[in-house]
Formats: structure tokens, sequence, C-alpha cells
């Protein structure tokens, strides 16, 4: 399995390249990734304000529109109320109706002033809506046109993303396996240099029993040399004493002759001994017998020496 993790490694180094300079690419692909959305981000904060400035114009119109109304039917209310006043008091009152006309008129005139102000902010604003439309317009077709690109760049980038990812897990994959390669390769290092070790333990005790070997040799040499001249000495002893052992074997030829001459002067001896004893035996049993004749002879003696006593 190692072999074979190995093979593949080496002949897939082509593609671990074209892999590694793809994961080169990968920041620059993060980093337009990164401004595309940035862009689209500011797009949407523009078309956001956009929006939001639009419907203050628009609020602000309206405003501007009510106040206008609001004036305008203040000056149909006044008007009718100085109608009003003027038919009730014309009569009784000539004198200072022109007065009140100047001063209804000098009002109306303000009125008519404020009312071509707010005509004219109208238009301002009317314009400000255009320039503000053409320019939401405009932006939302350069967002329409980035938000196109930006999809057509996502989706490319989704792909090469995906592509870089099934990439990234086969090296994974690659890396676990030279992970663990790695490991056994640092568990067969550890055994080898334990098993140096032990070699270089064992070799140190071989040179040191090779010293004690060495030492013993030339003390066998010395001891050799030693006992060869014992040897020597030994033979030189040894010859002297075959020659004295062939003598010797003379000698004890010639005792084992004599000691054969001795047994049979032994065995006659034994003869001649059983044949006195045998003689001997007999001399004491006739000693024996004469003996007691003798004592019978006495015994009759004194018998008879008694008998002639009496």
């Amino acid at each position: 399995t190692k072999s074979t993790a190995r093979t593949t490694v080496n002949d897939d180094l082509f593609d671990n390249e074209t892999i590694s300079n793809r994961l080169q690419d990968m920041p620059d692909f993060e980093r337009r990734f990164s401004q595309v959305n940035t862009m689209l981000d500011q797009t949407r904060s523009e078309t956001d304000d956009l929006h939001r400035t639009i419907a203050g114009k628009d609020a602000e119109l309206m405003q501007e529109r009510n106040h206008r109304l609001r004036i305008e039917e203040q000056l149909r209310q006044q008007l009718s109320n100085q109608k009003s006043i003027e038919e009730i008091h014309a009569l009784d009152n000539k004198t200072n109706s022109n007065e009140k006309f100047d001063k209804l008129l000098e009002t109306y005139n303000q009125l008519r002033e404020e009312h071509f102000v707010v005509l004219r902010r109208e238009n301002e604003s009317k314009k400000e809506l255009t320039d503000f439309n053409q320019q939401f317009t405009k932006l939302k077709e350069d967002s329409t046109k980035k938000e196109n690109e930006f999809n057509q760049n996502y989706e490319k980038l989704n792909n090469e993303i995906f592509q870089l990812r099934q990439t990234n897990d086969e090296l994974q994959d690659r890396i676990q396996i030279l992970t663990t390669e790695r490991n056994d390769f640092q568990s067969i290092t550890i055994k080898t240099n334990e098993r140096i070790r032990e070699i270089e333990h064992a070799k140190q005790s071989f040179e040191e029993r090779l010293k004690e070997l060495e030492s013993d040799k030339s003390r066998l040499h010395s001891d050799k040399f030693t006992f060869e001249q014992k040897l020597k000495e030994a033979e030189g002893e040894r010859s002297d004493l075959f020659h004295q052992n062939r003598e010797q074997e003379e000698n004890l030829i010639d005792l084992i002759h004599e000691r054969e001459v001795l047994e049979q002067k032994v065995i006659d001896l034994e003869e001649t001994i059983r044949e006195w004893a045998q003689k001997f035996i007999d001399i004491s049993d006739r000693q024996k017998l004469m003996q007691a004749n003798h004592e019978n002879l006495l015994k009759n003696l004194k018998r008879q020496y008694k008998c002639k006593v009496y």
C-alpha cells in the first residue's frame, strides 16, 4: 500500500504542480470576488441612498404643494372674507376701505410672491426629481449591468471554487496519504535509530570483547609458547619415561617370573607344611597316647605300691 501510494504521488507530480498553480491563483479569485461583492454593495447602497433621496424630495414636493394649496385656500378665504367685510362695512366705513384694500393688496402681493416662490421651488424640485430619476435610471441600468456581470462572474467563480474544492479534497486525501507515509517513515526512522543505537552498542561491546580476545590471544600465544616448551620438555621426559618403562617392564617380567617361581615354591612349601602338619598331628596323637599310657602306667604302679604297703 505504501509503495502504491508513493508510485501514485510520483505519477501525479505534474497534476500536483498544476493544482499548486491553481491554488496560487486562489487569492486573485478571492480578491476579484471580494471586489465584485464590494462594488455590488456600493451600488446597492447608492441605489438605496437614491431611493431615500427621491422619497425625501417627493415628501418635500408634497409639503410644498400642500403649503401652496393651504396658502391659496387662505387667500381665497381671506378674499372671500374681505369681500364680505367690504360689503358689510362698505356703507359704514368708506374712508377705511381704501386702507384695508391697500393692506389686502399688499397681503395678496406677498402671498402671490410666496406662491411664485413655491412654484419656482416646485419647478426646481421637479427638475431635481427628473435629474434624480435619470440618475436613478442610469444607476439602475449600471446596477443591472454590474449585477449581470456579477452573476456571470459569480457563476464562473462558483465553478472555479467547486473545481478548487474538488482539487482541495483530492489534495487533502493525498496529504493524508503523505502524512500517513510520513508517520510510517518517522516510526521506521525511530525504530531504525533505535536499531542503529543497539548496533552501535553491540559494536562497542564487540570491540571491547575483541580487545579482550586480543588480550586473551596474546596471553594464549604466550601460554602456547610456554606449553610448547613444556610439551618439548614433557616429550623428553616421556622418552626417558618410555625407556624407564621398558626397563621396568623387563624388570617386571623378571619379577613376574620370579613371583611364579616363588609361588611354585610357596605351593611346594604349603604342601610340605601340610605334610609336616599332618606329621605333627600324628606325633601329637602319639604323644597324647604315650602320655595316657604313661599316666595309666603310673596309676598302676601307684596301686601296686599301695597294695604292697598294706
